[in-house]
């Protein structure tokens, strides 16, 4: 069945369109299904062990989907280095709210890697609108928090 511009549904009278086709190699690659290769993994992943060490590649996981590309170590290092100027700039910001120096600051205090995370899966010319606390993934992107 397909759905055509004014979305309404026609069955099919040829076969898969290339798209179609091109998932279904994809899926059939990785022995997976075509829902499962464009959804998470539904099984547990673990790249670190519990005491922060990277697991070998054979423990990381047997599924398909599990292969995840690591970050070099420059890009670790930058991420981490968002993570404390965030959080920095967080404990910094509700000091002057208690102080009574700044009116309000929406903290995100303990949410700094989902957003540094969320912010570096961007490409440069991707959107992003910030909420309410997510200074620390405008930072990331690049705003001076000066």
């Amino acid at each position: 069945m397909t759905i055509s511009a004014d979305h309404t549904a026609h069955p099919d009278t040829t076969s898969q369109a290339p798209a179609e086709d091109a998932l279904a190699e994809a899926a059939k690659k990785f022995g997976i299904t075509a829902e499962d290769y464009m959804l998470p993994a539904r099984h547990q992943i673990e790249m670190v062990d519990p005491d922060g060490r990277l697991k070998p590649q054979g423990e990381q996981g047997t599924e398909p989907g599990h292969e995840y590309p690591l970050p070099s170590d420059e890009e670790l290092l930058a991420a981490y280095e968002q993570l404390v100027v965030g959080r920095r700039v967080n404990d910094q910001n509700s000091a002057l709210v208690r102080q009574g120096r700044m009116a309000v600051y929406p903290s995100s205090h303990g949410q700094e890697a989902c957003q540094v995370a969320a912010a570096l899966c961007l490409s440069e010319g991707d959107w992003m609108f910030p909420t309410y606390r997510d200074a620390v993934a405008v930072m990331t992107r690049g705003m001076d928090p000066e």
